[in-house]
């Protein structure tokens, strides 16, 4: 007969017999799901740290956002007063109102800069530069979009066509300075992995800022021209709700002059957070206004606007024309935007330009 303590370790030998064939069993039927468990914890957990670092991305992603309000300008301006101009600019810069100009039947001045605009573009990319990025690698693509942005900067018809085209709706005093005409290309992102690494990979355009954080005058106007037809998924979007609220940002870092030096436009630099300043606040939650334009069609709008360009998924590349204005006196008129989250060092008007004669 078995003593009790020989009883006892048959006993628990069994238990642990019958512990290690349960164990067995649910290793062999749901392995997957164990490993599948595990990568999702640590997926989670590096999700948690990228948006906690980069919360301003969190909406990097193709977006269809809701639908900007723009009042339509006539393009028949020449004989608009200069207290006309002047409330335009009191709408668009204190009261933050965004602005459209049609083409309406001024179609052969914009047929012009738009002409001007697409030889310098086709020049570097060829006939068909709006799918220039399925044939050319990313260096020789960077290449390209920096010759094609220092060709246009530098043309000066081009400069004047679109002043005398476009911003006769805002300014006709010979004392406005412009800044020179600035090309954007943003090329279609259809990888969601791509999209995930905006925080390090992308432009700084794609994050949220305002203009004045790049030390841009809060009295400044700009202007956004379409090269061709584009949806409100491919443009930008604005936060008008924040216009006057003030907005989490690092424009502190900011040097106007280390910009110029260390970045500049024609660079196509990536993220940096002291020469790019952009909104650190979370802004997953802030409703997101854009638009859509025909070739040719424009929107004026204050620099102090907080914005933010959109990825897009279009099998072709956007491409557009900016401009920017600035009075002198209107800022100590007190004729500008709020800029109550501005703490940017430097002054870029110092390398605007007037105008030739109006």
């Amino acid at each position: 007969m078995q003593s009790t303590r020989q009883r006892y370790l048959t006993i628990a030998a069994t238990i642990s017999l019958a512990i290690i064939a349960t164990l067995r069993v649910t290793l062999e039927t749901k392995p997957h799901n164990n490993i599948l468990s595990l990568q999702h914890n640590r997926l989670h957990k590096c999700r948690c740290k990228y948006r906690a670092k980069y919360n301003c991305y969190q909406k990097i992603g193709v977006t269809v956002p809701k639908e900007l309000c723009l009042e339509p300008i006539s393009t028949k301006l020449s004989a608009a007063s200069y207290a006309e101009q002047l409330q335009r600019r009191r709408e668009i810069l204190i009261d933050g109102k965004i602005s459209k100009i049609e083409i309406g039947n001024n179609a052969e001045a914009f047929s012009a800069i738009q002409n001007l605009a697409w030889d310098h573009i086709k020049a570097v990319f060829g006939e068909t530069p709006r799918t220039a990025h399925k044939s050319l690698n990313e260096k020789e693509l960077k290449a390209a979009i920096a010759e094609a942005k220092n060709r246009l900067a530098a043309d000066a018809a081009l400069r004047q066509a679109l002043i005398e085209t476009y911003f006769k709706a805002v300014y006709a005093s010979p004392e406005t300075l412009f800044e020179v005409p600035r090309l954007r290309v943003v090329k279609p992102i259809f990888d969601e992995t791509a999209r995930a690494r905006a925080g390090q990979d992308f432009p700084a355009a794609f994050a949220a800022h305002r203009d004045t954080w790049y030390a841009n005058p809060t009295s400044q106007i700009n202007l956004w021209v379409a090269l061709h037809d584009v949806k409100a998924s491919e443009t930008f979007v604005f936060y008008p709700q924040l216009f006057k609220q003030a907005v989490q940002n690092g424009s502190a870092q900011f040097a106007y002059e280390k910009f110029k030096t260390q970045a500049g436009f024609g660079n196509s630099q990536w993220y940096s957070a002291d020469l790019y300043p952009y909104a650190s606040q979370d802004l997953a939650s802030q409703d997101e206004y854009g638009f859509a334009l025909k070739q040719g069609e424009a929107i004026l709008f204050a620099a102090d606007h907080l914005h933010r360009t959109l990825a897009h998924d279009s099998d072709k590349m956007r491409f557009s024309l900016d401009l920017r204005g600035c009075h002198p006196g209107d800022k100590e008129a007190g004729l500008c935007a709020p800029g109550i989250d501005n703490q940017s060092q430097g002054d870029a008007i110092c390398d605007y330009r007037p105008a030739q004669p109006f």
